[in-house]
């Protein structure tokens, strides 16, 4: 969207109560999502929202395993040169990469 709709972003603004960046962005998720003035008729709010705001799936999402709390506290409980900072080391060494 170019031309009236950019040189209207502070009228926009203003009437809708929000910053000239959000209206802005807006454009350019509207731009992105391959929508124009004016919308297609049958497209409905519900419709709209998803195609500029489209859900993320993030693949960062798996599920980490937790640390045997009662094992650890035993440790701890017994040998006195064992640190929190040492069993943190020994989790990570055994946990997935990028944890830490």
């Amino acid at each position: 969207m170019s031309g009236p709709a950019t040189r209207a972003t502070p009228d926009t603004a203003r009437t809708c109560g929000v910053g000239k960046s959000t209206v802005n962005a807006t454009i350019h998720r509207a731009t992105a999502a391959g929508l124009s003035w004016p919308l297609p008729y049958d497209l409905d709010d519900e419709a709209l929202e998803q195609r500029l705001y489209p859900s993320v799936v993030h693949s960062s999402s798996r599920k980490l395993s937790q640390p045997d709390w009662q094992a650890l506290h035993d440790e701890l409980a017994t040998k006195e040169k064992l640190s929190l900072m040492l069993l943190w080391q020994e989790y990570k060494e055994g946990a997935p990469p990028a944890i830490g």
